[in-house]
């Protein structure tokens, strides 16, 4: 399986148009949140990406993206994300690393989503292939990046992977927050991120969060 990165396009403005209403709106309804949060605890949530005004934003993203509020108060520098392939209940490739870095105070912050949108480029003869765009954002700006990804599965169905609740994510750990499952059989199982249901599952590509160190 191949995977490669690439500049950003038309793709890449419409899904920072989304990030920058989102981070108006984040601004507006929950600039206290921060404060509120346990202590050295990554709070997710999962939230609605299309809701009121942002369905307008859905015919650039795609029906496959999706959103988590995050919310955490500690000593981590950063937030990071990867992205897994697993194919046939098996991790397959870690891909797509990225991440953004806190305020630099004596207690760091952060109030902000967590946004992804899986697009379909084209399937042919060695498979289908996929534009991965993911963004961290918050009331101070925003992170992002586009990568490509190669399945050697020529998928005829898909369907999203999400959170059912919201989850608390010690610092030591990291947690899958979206997903997309694909599959070129009839039929699929709906599935959520436990390794047991991953079993059931063709092809899945997992987005995961963690507080890191790293600056």
């Amino acid at each position: 399986m191949k995977n490669s990165f690439h500049p950003g396009g038309g793709t890449m403005r419409a899904f920072l148009m989304v990030c920058s209403f989102l981070i108006s709106i984040s601004v507006l309804s929950s600039c206290t949140k921060s404060q509120e949060v346990e202590r050295d605890l990554l709070h997710v949530k999962p939230v609605n990406v299309f809701e009121g005004d942002a369905k307008k934003f859905q015919p650039f993203m795609g029906p496959m993206s999706g959103a988590v509020k995050l919310n955490y108060k500690g000593d981590q520098k950063s937030i990071r994300a990867t992205a897994e392939i697993w194919e046939n209940g098996v991790k397959k490739q870690t891909i797509g690393e990225f991440s953004t870095l806190l305020r630099s105070e004596e207690q760091r912050t952060f109030d902000g989503e967590f946004i992804v949108s899986m697009k379909e480029l084209d399937t042919d003869k060695e498979g289908t292939h996929y534009m991965a765009t993911v963004a961290i954002i918050h009331e101070d700006g925003s992170s992002s990046t586009q990568f490509r990804i190669d399945s050697p599965v020529k998928h005829t169905s898909k369907m999203p992977v999400t959170l059912g609740k919201p989850i608390d994510v010690p610092d030591n750990e990291e947690a899958a927050v979206w997903g997309m499952q694909a599959t070129n059989e009839n039929s699929m199982r709906t599935i959520d991120f436990t390794p047991e249901s991953l079993k059931n599952a063709k092809w899945v590509i997992l987005f995961k969060i963690n507080m890191s160190d790293d600056s």
